[in-house]
Formats: C-alpha cells, sequence, structure tokens
C-alpha cells in the first residue's frame, strides 16, 4: 500500500481470502490526544497504549 500524494510506504495488502492490511508503523507519527506530542515507533511491541483490533464483523461493515 502506498500513499497516493507522496508514495510513502504504508504496508502490505494482502487480497488472498479475507482482505487483510498490515501496517508499517515506521511510516506513521501517533500522537497522544492528551498532550498533543507526536511519537514514532519501530515495532508495535513498543508502542505505550493499547490500539483496538478490528475483528472480521467489522471490516465487513466497511465493504
Amino acid at each position: 500500500m502506498y500513499c497516493k500524494e507522496c508514495l510513502s510506504d504504508w504496508g502490505i495488502a494482502d487480497q488472498r481470502g479475507e482482505n487483510r492490511y498490515l501496517l508499517k508503523l515506521q511510516s506513521f507519527k501517533m500522537m497522544n490526544l492528551r498532550t498533543e506530542k507526536k511519537n514514532s515507533y519501530k515495532k508495535w511491541l513498543d508502542v505505550s497504549y493499547e490500539i483496538p483490533e478490528i475483528g472480521a464483523d467489522e471490516r465487513q461493515k466497511e465493504t
């Protein structure tokens, strides 16, 4: 997956069976909404807050 405007690498789109999107964390900045501090991470394990998983039910609602 790439940004159409700047061609940044966002990750991988797997089109086999279920549509799955694996985001490349290094391509994104995370912002704490309370402090407005921006952070960048190399690994998903380094993220200091919980990111909810999108289940199959939620993916089907979007299509």
